[in-house]
C-alpha cells in the first residue's frame, strides 16, 4: 500500500511537474541588423558571417558572402536598368546587343566590387570558432559611374574578334543616345523598385 501511494505520489508529481517546465528562452540579437546596414538610396550594403577555426578564415569566409551578396543585389539592378535600355531603343531585336551590353555592365560590377569596403566588423568566439561578422558597403553612385563608363568606352585595346562586339556596341550606343542623366535616373528608378522588394 504505501509503495502505491508512493508510486502515485511520484507520478502525480511528474505528470504536475511537466505541465510547469518553462524552456528557457534566450532572444538572439544578429550583428548589424539595424537599418543603417541595409542597401538605401546612396550604397549598397551586405552584411555576412564567416565561422573558422582561426579569424582570418573566419573574416575571408564572411567577407566572401557579403561580396557575393552586393554582386547579387548589384546584378538584379543592372539587369533591370539592361531592361529598361533595351525598352527604349529599336535594336531590331538585335539579342546581341542586348547580351553585349549586360556583359559589359556585369564586368564594371565585378571590377567596382573589388573597391566594397568594410564598414563595420565584429568577432565572437564559441569555443574553438570563430564567427566573424562583416559589414560591407559600396556607393551607388560608383557603381553609376563606371557602368556607364564601362558600356560608353569600350577598351581599345581589344583583339579582332572582341572588335567586332565594340564596334557593334559603339554603334548602337550612339543609336541609343545615352547621356549619363538618362542613365542614372534609369539607374535611380531601378534602385527604387529593388528597394521596395
Amino acid at each position: 500500500m504505501k509503495q502505491n501511494l508512493f508510486l502515485h505520489i511520484a507520478l502525480t508529481v511528474m505528470v504536475v511537474c511537466s505541465f510547469n517546465i518553462v524552456t528557457a528562452q534566450q532572444e538572439v540579437v544578429i550583428p548589424f541588423s539595424g537599418k543603417q546596414y541595409h542597401t538605401d538610396a546612396t550604397a549598397y550594403r551586405e552584411v555576412a558571417s564567416g565561422r573558422g577555426s582561426n579569424i582570418s578564415v573566419a573574416k575571408s569566409k564572411a567577407v566572401l558572402q557579403a561580396t557575393k551578396g552586393l554582386a547579387s543585389q548589384i546584378n538584379v539592378v543592372v539587369d533591370g536598368v539592361t531592361t529598361m535600355i533595351m525598352k527604349e531603343v529599336d535594336n531590331n531585336g538585335n539579342m546581341n546587343f542586348e547580351s553585349q551590353f549586360s556583359n559589359l555592365a556585369r564586368s564594371s560590377v565585378e571590377e567596382q566590387l573589388k573597391g566594397a569596403a568594410v564598414v563595420n566588423e565584429k568577432v565572437v568566439q564559441e569555443g574553438s570558432i570563430y564567427n566573424y561578422w562583416v559589414v560591407l558597403e559600396l556607393s551607388k553612385q560608383k557603381v553609376i559611374d563606371g557602368v556607364y563608363e564601362s558600356i560608353t568606352n569600350v577598351n581599345n585595346d581589344v583583339n579582332d574578334n572582341v572588335s567586332n562586339v565594340k564596334d557593334d556596341t559603339n554603334s548602337m550606343l550612339q543609336k541609343l543616345d545615352l547621356d549619363k542623366k538618362r542613365f542614372e535616373e534609369i539607374f535611380n528608378e531601378e534602385m527604387r523598385k529593388f528597394e521596395e522588394e
